[in-house]
């Protein structure tokens, strides 16, 4: 969000969205690499779906990429009476 700010380009804005959808699932193979047994990321995707490997690098990054969603979201004007969580890729409540 704050080369969003800085550059004044919301590029960026949409990179952060597309990277969380990308987490949750919305990749090639269809599925979420995260874990939510463990909490943990999965290092990439393989033919057979999402690594079983879950190192502390990317489940850094999938905090950090998350966290951003979560801002993004958080700094979006609502509607009135809308209670919604619109976190980027996550589906909405009912």
């Amino acid at each position: 969000m704050r080369a969003a700010t800085i550059t004044g380009d919301d590029a960026w804005l949409a990179g952060v969205e597309r990277s969380v959808t990308w987490l949750l699932g919305d990749n090639d193979a269809r599925v979420p690499l995260l874990d939510e047994r463990t909490g943990g990321c999965s290092d990439g995707l393989t033919s057979d779906g999402r690594s079983r490997n879950q190192g502390a690098r990317s489940t850094v990054a999938m905090i950090a990429v998350l966290q951003q969603g979560h801002r993004m979201a958080a700094s979006r004007p609502r509607a009135p009476g809308d209670r919604n969580d619109s976190t980027p890729g996550k589906a909405a409540s009912t």
